[in-house]
């Protein structure tokens, strides 16, 4: 393939850091994936089912990464979360 994205350095510090799991790693990589088109966009059932996670793995991996403030995510009833991907730009946060 003759893609490729951008991760983010503070991304992969704080992955590192926080010793993630694999399937933060993987939920992280799709994230940022699919920000090169938008910075906020739902996470399905669906989705998480092509990555091969269940729906639990993956609101636990979700909760992990916005804990890490590396998203932000919505909840609503009955909906898949929208999530918001943070720190694409060359500004971070100073101290990390």
């Amino acid at each position: 393939m003759d893609r490729y994205f951008k991760f983010p350095e503070m991304w992969r510090q704080t992955l590192t850091e926080q010793s993630a799991t694999a399937t933060d790693w993987l939920v992280a990589v799709d994230l940022l994936n699919r920000a090169k088109h938008s910075r906020v966009m739902k996470f399905s059932n669906e989705r998480a089912f092509k990555l091969g996670i269940s729906p639990s793995t993956k609101r636990r991996s979700l909760n992990r990464l916005a804990a890490w403030s590396l998203i932000w995510f919505r909840s609503r009833k009955g909906a898949s979360p929208m999530v918001t991907v943070k720190w694409l730009d060359k500004r971070q946060p100073s101290g990390r």
